[in-house]
């Protein structure tokens, strides 16, 4: 029997799991009047395998919370909304932090006002320099006119002193006001950018409330509504790729140490049940989950399904080995792991290597045997 034979139709079972249903051995061969199912065991191809159980989810899939607690202004996606990095997911609400923002842009406006305002202090100053160089002008001229007088035996010693005292007086506060003004202009150019520096800082805090998607994709959970509080630690939506996904295996710990990077399996979903398809094993994290006592394996579809949706779930085996001319029967027809029903009664088997869907017989059986399938009973 080939590979594909082997694995069409069927239905995906757990090795060494508990089965959902009790199965009760009827060792008649007829029941309410109907005859049984019979099979007898064939050879073939089989796959070893390691069963996982197996849930899809978009690749980067994360989920946003606020960077500050507080009352959610707005939320400005739903579920389902395709999405753009820098766009903006929600808004949330401090009055403390408007209130300094609102402050902080009030410091601005007057610190700017002051440096560069009609009224500035800077402009009265300005002012005030340029009547003292006019006075230092004047000064000069009367202390230089009164310099040539003397020199000519005209006016006395004690007037040259006083316009020479004049001159030395109007230029040493010209100095003093052209110092005051550029200590003055340090003064308030620092005061300005001190407010432009606590008006950044503010929106930034202020940003810090309105909550950005940091990547292009898909919304697929919204989790809060308006008006309504959220902590840091409440998540506010679901957010990730569009067009990719992987698959999450969760494997019992007794295989994980047989599962490699770059294995291939088959996975059955639960939205495609006639359907059986290929991925390839990405990634093996290193730890196992307390709470679930499993290991997490990551994998891409080789070709996956035409409509996946996050959450999607299913049943998945990855393929260990390959055996040729192995005798194999249904796994439906095997219970208690290790017993067949047939004509002659219930028969102890030993097995090998299980598939999907069958299990390789070692011992107990041969192909002549025939087989009855076992009742479920609720």
């Amino acid at each position: 029997m080939s590979y594909l034979r082997l694995h069409k139709n069927f239905q995906l079972k757990a090795p060494n799991l508990k089965s959902t249903f009790l199965l009760a051995i009827g060792f008649a061969l007829f029941s309410c009047g109907e005859e049984k199912e019979k099979i007898s065991p064939e050879r073939g191809k089989m796959t070893e395998a390691v069963y996982a159980s197996a849930e899809i989810y978009p690749v980067d899939m994360f989920q946003v919370y606020a960077s500050r607690p507080g009352i959610v202004e707005g939320i400005f996606i739903d579920e389902g909304d395709s999405i753009f990095k820098g766009q903006t997911i929600a808004e949330i609400t401090s009055e403390d932090v408007k209130i300094n923002s609102d402050n902080a842009r009030i410091g601005v406006d007057l610190a700017r006002q002051k440096l560069k305002g009609k009224n500035a202090v800077l402009s009265s100053l300005r002012s005030e320099i340029k009547i003292k160089e006019q006075q230092v002008l004047l000064d000069s001229v009367n202390y230089f006119r009164q310099a040539k007088l003397y020199e000519q035996k005209i006016g006395s010693k004690i007037e040259l002193e006083q316009r020479k005292m004049n001159y030395d007086l109007s230029r040493s506060q010209l100095v003093s006001l052209k110092i005051n003004y550029r200590q003055t202009q340090l003064d308030l150019q620092s005061n300005y950018n001190q407010n432009v520096n606590a008006l950044k800082s503010a929106n930034i805090e202020l940003g810090n409330y309105s909550v950005k998607s940091v990547m292009d994709g898909k919304v697929y959970e919204v989790f809060i509504n308006p008006g309504e509080f959220v902590s840091t630690q409440q998540p506010i939506a679901t957010v990730g790729k569009v067009d990719l996904f992987l698959i999450e295996l969760l494997i019992d710990e007794v295989d994980i140490a047989r599962v490699r990077l770059g294995q291939k399996g088959l996975i059955k979903l639960e939205s495609y049940p006639d359907q059986v398809f290929e991925f390839i094993i990405t990634k093996v994290y290193p730890f196992k989950n307390l709470k679930t006592r499993s290991f997490k394996v990551e994998a891409q579809f080789i070709k996956p399904p035409e409509v996946l949706l996050a959450g999607m779930s299913g049943e998945a085996n990855i393929i260990i080995q390959e055996k040729e001319n192995c005798l194999s029967i249904p796994l439906n027809y095997l219970f208690d792991n290790n017993k067949v029903l047939t004509e002659d009664g219930e028969i102890e088997v030993k097995t090998g290597i299980r598939s999907l869907e069958r299990v390789e017989i070692l011992s107990g059986i041969d192909e002549n045997t025939v087989l009855i399938k076992p009742e479920k009973v609720e």
